[in-house]
C-alpha cells in the first residue's frame, strides 16, 4: 500500500513541478532524536536541502531531501550536507540510503 501511495505522490508532483525530489536517509543508533537534533540543529533550518530528524524503533532517521531539475544536482545538494552529518555521528551510523 505505501509503494502505491508512493508512487502516485510522485506522479502527482511530477505533473505539477518541473523539479524532482530526492531523498538520502542516515540511521543512528545509540543516541536519542531530541540529542542528534541538538548536534545538527544548525542544518535544520535549510531550505534546499532540508534536513529532517524521525524517532523510530531502536534508532534515529536524519533525512536530507533536496529538490534540483536533475538527480545530479539534487545529488550535489545532498552529498555535502550528508558528509558533515556523517563527521558528526560517525560511529553511530548503522544505514545509509537513498529513496
Amino acid at each position: 500500500m505505501r509503494h502505491l501511495f508512493q508512487k502516485a505522490a510522485n506522479l502527482y508532483l511530477k505533473e505539477r513541478s518541473r523539479e524532482i525530489f530526492l531523498s538520502y536517509n542516515i540511521e543512528i543508533t545509540g543516541i536519542g532524536e531530541s540529542m542528534a537534533a541538538d548536534r545538527i540543529a544548525h542544518l535544520l533550518d535549510m531550505a534546499n536541502p532540508t534536513v529532517a530528524t524521525y524517532s523510530q524503533k531502536g534508532m534515529v532517521r536524519i533525512r536530507i531531501t533536496a529538490a534540483a531539475a536533475t538527480k545530479e544536482e539534487a545529488m550535489a545538494r545532498i552529498e555535502p550536507i550528508a558528509e558533515e552529518i556523517g563527521g558528526i555521528f560517525a560511529e553511530k551510523i548503522t544505514k545509509r540510503s537513498h529513496t
